[in-house]
């Protein structure tokens, strides 16, 4: 049975942060990055662009918590890297070395027990017709203390199709944070659609912010990053 991202999201309680791919007519493979937040601290939270960067930061100018704070996406030569936490860093540093499905290994999930928020990242050629991998570092369901780091390679990306991961899947007050990438279909046609589909699909009163990446573009991030 297809699925669209719209409704996968509609029916997630709490997403927490997320990455969506997806090939659109317009734009080719985009990437959006959403964050959505409970409390206080989460939702004081923008994403500004610094030059071929976009940072997670304080709205209110507070004091730098690392788990809250850090760069989302970062433009390369032959790379974007965009995920929810200083991970991202790594991966850059990593790059210049070894290939993407190396670079995202030793990845831990965050240090947030007993909530154990999974690090999602994505790695996104700048070039057409490379694959693009989706990696999460999650705790085991059996023994918690251990994280499982998954990489999934999307080759080959149909038109009109994409991959949502997120850091939760919440129904109620319960979260889970160990749902897999989920494939999906969808039929918005250009980048800046696929950022107001998500943006729109999030809980309304959960939406912190959100950027779409278009990794082939002579300027990735060029749309403006909605906000709360």
């Amino acid at each position: 049975m297809s699925t669209t991202v719209i409704s996968e999201l509609q029916h997630d309680d709490y997403p927490g942060r997320g990455l969506v791919l997806a090939r659109t007519p317009a734009n080719g493979v985009c990437v959006v990055y959403f964050i959505t937040g409970r409390s206080r601290a989460s939702r004081d939270r923008a994403l500004v662009r610094a030059g071929d960067s976009v940072y997670a930061r304080s709205r209110s100018a507070g004091a730098h918590d690392p788990l809250r704070h850090y760069r989302a996406v970062a433009v390369g030569s032959k790379w974007c890297v965009i995920g929810n936490g200083d991970q991202v860093d790594a991966v850059v540093a990593n790059l210049e070395s070894v290939g993407p499905s190396e670079a995202v290994q030793g990845i831990e999930y965050e240090p947030d027990p007993p909530l154990r928020t999974p690090r999602i990242t994505l790695v996104a050629p700048r070039q057409t017709g490379s694959p693009l991998y989706v990696s999460a570092a999650r705790a085991s369901i059996l023994d918690p203390e251990v994280t499982h780091l998954s990489c999934l390679t999307v080759s080959d990306l149909p038109e009109g199709c994409g991959v949502l991961t997120t850091t939760y899947y919440g129904i109620g007050s319960e979260i889970d944070t160990s749902r897999p990438p989920l494939e999906f279909s969808t039929d918005v046609g250009s980048a800046s659609e696929l950022l107001t589909a998500v943006w729109e699909s999030l809980p309304a009163d959960l939406r912190v912010a959100a950027i779409a990446v278009q990794p082939t573009s002579r300027d990735p991030l060029a749309l403006p990053a909605r906000m709360a």
